[in-house]
């Protein structure tokens, strides 16, 4: 009885996993995993509706982000790095294998 209860329950998780991801249209959303050494940075302006808010890590450009907009997620080599979007600068430590979404 015990083991039937837990391949239900493990049968749920896994629907409702599949379910919320096709409901959220976010099967794609993610790439599959940075270069080795890598993190994957995002931006979202929430800030400027007027324009886009132009974003970069270590000085390099990565293009804007529009306003309620996300950018693609771009690979960045991880360590110490200044991120700007807009007027805003932070630093930040990017480590490897993992995702990052700068908001603004």
């Amino acid at each position: 009885m015990r083991n039937l209860v837990l391949v239900i329950m493990a049968l749920c998780c896994a629907l409702t996993y599949t379910t919320t991801r096709s409901i959220a249209g976010d099967g794609g959303l993610y790439p599959s995993a940075p270069p080795p050494g890598s993190a994957f940075v995002r931006f979202f302006n929430g800030d400027s509706p007027a324009s886009a808010a132009a974003v970069n890590i270590r000085g390099k450009s990565y293009g804007s982000a529009a306003y309620g907009g996300l950018t693609p997620y771009a690979p960045v080599p991880q360590g110490d790095a200044k991120v700007a979007i807009g007027t805003k600068v932070a630093d930040t430590q990017l480590k490897p294998g993992v995702y990052y979404t700068v908001l603004y």
